[in-house]
């Protein structure tokens, strides 16, 4: 079975990790369909869809996990059936989300699954990026490598996050 793990990564850090290794402990593969795929360079959507593929893309590898992962990006569409159709393009079987977004535009097709986050409140992208913001410590909440993508980028001026902390919301 195939199950579809809707994420923006903004930026990957360890709950998204531990989330599709928990989905594969279940499931033959994962679709992971990074979401907002059209954003970047914005307040909420610092890094560009190749940005997000390319730091998922290194810690599959790394894990031994990118044979049972396919990714893909989905842009914001703004129309939840036209979103769902666009979606539906890939093959999938499950829906692993706990996004009620997520889960309005695909519970009537598809079964939904609560994933295995780990620690929502400590290992959420929003967080990571007002602690950068703020100039804290952030680098025990992503993969090293994760880490040293992200500083890379934002020493060199590519990407900007600062400013007032965001809103936490419910992507």
């Amino acid at each position: 079975m195939i199950a579809l793990f809707v994420c923006r990564l903004q930026p990957f850090h360890l709950g998204h990790l531990h989330a599709i290794k928990k989905i594969l402990e279940k499931y033959d593969s994962v679709l992971i369909a990074i979401g907002s795929s059209d954003a970047s360079r914005q307040r909420a959507n610092p890094f560009s869809f190749d940005e997000r593929r390319e730091m998922l893309g290194i810690i599959l590898k790394k894990e031994n996990l990118l044979a049972r992962c396919e990714i893909v990006g989905i842009p914001d569409i703004g129309d939840d059936k036209k979103w769902a159709e666009e979606i539906e393009k890939h093959e999938f079987d499950v829906v692993v989300t706990g996004n009620d977004w997520t889960k309005r535009c695909l519970e009537y097709d598809y079964e939904i699954v609560p994933p295995d986050f780990l620690e929502p409140e400590k290992y959420n992208a929003t967080r990571i990026r007002n602690i950068i913001r703020l100039r804290g410590e952030w680098k025990f909440l992503v993969p090293k490598e994760v880490y040293g993508f992200v500083k890379k980028k934002i020493d060199s001026g590519e990407v900007k996050i600062d400013g007032k902390p965001e809103e936490n919301k419910d992507w």
